[in-house]
């Protein structure tokens, strides 16, 4: 009942939920009404750019963040398991950082800057940045918990930037990882349950039994899972959204232009704003 209540009201990375990795699901959640508050406050300022504070406000976000997870690294009696670095006062830099990358990408020309650095070399500083994660385990490095995370997300900053390079692509392979990209957080919250379920089902179906059966089902399963749900819940909902609140230049110019000029709207125009 309890984790059933905080899957409910995504407070499962506090209390545990009915599956160990939506606790960033949770941290989601809560990173995403509190960036909504802050766009809300600096857009009621009077300074010409309501979003320059935003380099000060990472700064501050990610120097608490370092810090709490310092000192929970040191109150953490039993380090065994990984729900210590699973709160959301110790892991929204990483979704903060997200943010400082959007801003000097649209205020500051981070795209002509980086279009100045090999493709191959923001890879493979990603990739080095990443390296960690797959070498010392968490429960066994307490220093993970506290540096590491920063490597983890400087890492996913740098293959975000080398991805925003590659802007269109011939090659079907990549085309392909495209789209599984677009449905990749939606992989990763269905890939358990195809684990856990899936592969066991299929196992009783065929009779195949092996580590490589076992590999070829589970990834194929999460793709395929994944995807699916993606089609049919994110996407629905997504046009919902688009549909309630929509973000295009016509309707956001009709929206700024006084009632008595859009009477004399031509047709055409019209028809394009609603």
């Amino acid at each position: 009942m309890t984790s059933s209540f905080a899957e409910l009201f995504f407070v499962q990375n506090y209390l545990g939920g009915l599956w160990k990795h939506t606790w960033s699901l949770a941290v989601e959640e809560h990173f995403y009404l509190g960036i909504a508050l802050l766009v809300c406050i600096l857009m009621k300022r009077k300074a010409k750019g309501p979003f320059s504070v935003i380099p000060v406000v990472w700064v501050f976000v990610a120097l608490s963040c370092f810090f709490l997870r310092l000192a929970t690294m040191w109150m953490m009696e039993d380090f065994s398991h990984k729900w210590y670095a699973h709160d959301t006062h110790i892991r929204i830099d990483s979704l903060m950082f997200s943010v400082l990358i959007a801003y000097l990408w649209h205020y500051h020309n981070l795209g002509v800057w980086i279009e100045k650095i090999a493709n191959y070399c923001l890879v493979l500083l990603g990739i080095t940045f990443l390296l960690p994660a797959f070498i010392f385990p968490i429960e066994l490095f307490k220093w993970v918990s506290v540096i590491g995370v920063i490597s983890f997300y400087k890492g996913s900053g740098f293959l975000l930037l080398a991805a925003l390079q590659m802007k269109t692509s011939q090659n079907k392979l990549m085309q392909f990882v495209g789209v599984l990209g677009t449905a990749s957080y939606s992989i990763y919250l269905w890939h358990m349950i195809v684990n856990a379920w899936g592969i066991a089902l299929f196992t009783r179906l065929t009779g195949l039994e092996s580590f490589w059966v076992y590999l070829g089902v589970y990834l194929s399963g999460s793709f395929a899972v994944g995807y699916m749900m993606n089609k049919l819940i994110e996407w629905p909902t997504l046009r919902i959204r688009d549909r309630l609140c929509p973000t295009s230049l016509a309707h956001q110019t009709a929206q700024d232009t006084e009632p008595a000029t859009l009477l004399n709207v031509p047709q055409s125009s019209s028809n394009t704003t609603n």
